[in-house]
């Protein structure tokens, strides 16, 4: 059966883009929703309806209301599930490759098994014999010593935090914890956070993040196979090796402009440092999103490595990254006797 699907777009709407599309049974019924439709005082900036692929839609809601998943499905969800990139039933996405067949590896990324672990997703297609392998892994800009992320860590000492208010807390709970990316300058019981600073710091921080992280899974590459061959029983014609990664820095990551100035968001996809590391690796296409912004979601392949030396190819060794030095997260949350 053919469905409608309201999309809604900007304003304080902006909640309702990173939800699957609202469906109707009939255009008519769509049409009739949006004459009603108010939130607060606002009315959707934009609203377009679509007749959508039932198939993608349904499983885009499926993907949307799971609680409990690994690191892959959860990028799925956040990056392919959101109505930013899925569009008319067709998952939008930047491509770095001169390969018409790309899109082939985000219809396997949907339709893997993500339960695995080493790697976190496979998925077979018995028309071609391939087999397509995916790994997960998150970097940011943040300091990275042996005991891990310095951002990451942050995260986990403030949410727990919050839980502990939280489960003391009755009746309304309103939390607002700071998260550190870099240090901020104490006086007593003061911090001053310089923003647009230490942008040199960041680059470097993020080179090396990603580097380590690239380098650490690729290394594991031969047992990602091993492993896959086992619970297939293939041997397989064609093996395609896709790592999923995304730049989980606060506030995304930016060129510096203008002395102090947010420029253009960094897509690490189309840099010589990203390339150099690909280049000889065992990694036949790489995924990546800045997780800000799910329309940064890129694919590419060794196809992007003739771009090396063009000009839209950017040397980070030779820019400043903008980068917020924290980020507030808030917690609202009412309890209610059941």
């Amino acid at each position: 059966m053919i469905q409608w699907a309201i999309k809604y777009n900007g304003g304080k709407l902006r909640q309702q883009m990173n939800s699957t599309p609202v469906l109707f049974p009939t255009k008519k019924a769509a049409e009739s929703e949006i004459e009603t439709l108010k939130i607060g005082n606002c009315k959707p900036v934009k609203v377009e309806i679509k007749e959508v692929n039932p198939e993608i839609i349904k499983w885009a809601d499926k993907m949307s209301r799971k609680t409990k998943s690994n690191e892959l499905e959860r990028f799925v969800r956040h990056f392919l599930c959101c109505s930013d990139n899925l569009k008319n039933g067709v998952i939008g996405f930047n491509r770095f490759s001169t390969d018409g067949n790309i899109q082939v590896v985000l219809d396997a990324l949907i339709k893997c098994d993500k339960d695995g672990d080493c790697p976190d997703g496979f998925y077979y297609e018995e028309s071609s014999d391939t087999l397509f392998i995916f790994e997960h892994f998150e970097f940011d800009c943040s300091s990275n010593k042996k005991n891990g992320s310095m951002l990451r860590k942050n995260i986990a000492h403030t949410e727990s935090a919050a839980r502990q208010e939280l489960n003391q807390a009755t009746g309304e709970y309103k939390g607002v914890k700071v998260i550190e990316q870099s240090e901020g300058i104490r006086d007593g019981d003061t911090i001053t956070y310089r923003v647009g600073a230490d942008g040199d710091k960041f680059r470097d921080n993020y080179i090396a993040n990603f580097k380590k992280a690239f380098e650490r899974h690729a290394k594991k590459v031969s047992d990602y196979i091993s492993n896959c061959k086992k619970k297939t029983g293939k041997d397989c014609k064609s093996i395609k090796v896709c790592f999923v990664f995304e730049d989980i820095t606060l506030g995304g990551t930016h060129y510096k402009i203008d002395k102090n100035s947010m420029g253009g968001e960094v897509n690490i996809l189309l840099t010589k440092q990203f390339m150099d590391i690909f280049r000889d690796s065992p990694v036949d296409y790489a995924i990546f999103g800045m997780m800000q912004n799910p329309s940064t979601l890129t694919v590419c392949d060794k196809t992007v490595l003739a771009f090396y030396d063009k000009a839209d190819v950017v040397d980070l060794s030779k820019e400043e990254f903008f980068v917020f030095p924290s980020m507030p997260r808030f917690t609202y949350a009412v309890k209610r006797n059941l």
